[in-house]
């Protein structure tokens, strides 16, 4: 839904990923800190959300890639297509 949306303020590309991403980094940072201040982050949750970083931080950098080399024409409809189908 978020990628529609950024994609009908007239983002493409790149910057469809970027505001994204930077989208989700101040989320996060608030949902840490809701989850702290109820007391729920244990070493155990702590350790698993950063494996799951340690995965998902070099994913970002191979769609950059991919996204760089596709062109726009092809990449602004999969992202469209992909972003409503997962709505549903």
């Amino acid at each position: 839904m978020l990628l529609s949306l950024l994609l009908a303020a007239g983002l493409e590309g790149s910057a469809v990923i970027a505001t994204d991403a930077a989208i989700s980094v101040i989320t996060g940072i608030v949902k840490i800190a809701v989850f702290a201040f109820a007391g729920v982050l244990t070493p155990t949750v702590i350790a698993i959300a950063v494996l799951m970083g340690l995965v998902g931080f070099p994913s970002t950098f191979l769609a950059k890639l991919i996204v760089r080399r596709l062109p726009v024409h092809v990449h602004t409809p999969s992202s469209t297509a992909s972003s409503s189908s997962a709505a549903r």
